[in-house]
């Protein structure tokens, strides 16, 4: 190697790359150090959220459980009832009656109730245009009909 450069040059850049190449490794291992322990704490944090959330989930589960015995319908004692067959009306095939039970004789139909009376009708005025219309004519002063509703103060 033949080199014109001042030894002491070249020591002294030789002292500069390994200071360099040692802070170099020093800041890796420092990092690598830091990625650990961010990490570890990860970790932690995340075993930590686990066991909040099961608390939470438990503790949820209690509360609706409270709720469900609080709850009004769950007292009710109508909603609790039971059905008692010999109660109710059955109105469909049971399967406890035989099959071979006595004819019955069959029902006459209900009596057809008469025709209503047509409604009377009042005699009609010969219109004229701008006039009242003959259902107002012919009402009472005193008469209130529900249909008109122009009669109605609504503010009351």
């Amino acid at each position: 190697m033949t080199s014109k450069a001042d030894p002491t040059f070249i020591e002294r850049l030789r002292a500069i790359q390994s200071a360099t190449r040692a802070r170099s490794e020093a800041i890796a291992e420092h990092t690598r150090r830091t990625s650990e322990k961010l990490a570890e704490r990860s970790q932690q944090h995340l075993q930590a959220m686990r066991t909040h959330i099961a608390e939470a989930d438990k503790r949820r589960a209690e509360y609706l459980q409270q709720q469900a015995q609080d709850d009004a319908a769950a007292k009710n004692q109508w909603l609790k009832r039971r059905e008692v067959s010999e109660e109710t009306y059955d109105f469909g095939a049971s399967e406890g009656i035989e099959e071979d039970t006595a004819p019955q004789r069959p029902v006459p139909p209900a009596p057809v109730a008469p025709p209503t009376p047509p409604a009377m009708e009042f005699p009609r005025a010969q219109s004229q245009p701008n006039s009242v219309s003959p259902r107002r004519e012919n009402r009472q002063p005193n008469h209130f009909d529900d249909d008109d509703f122009s009669n109605n103060s609504w503010m009351e």
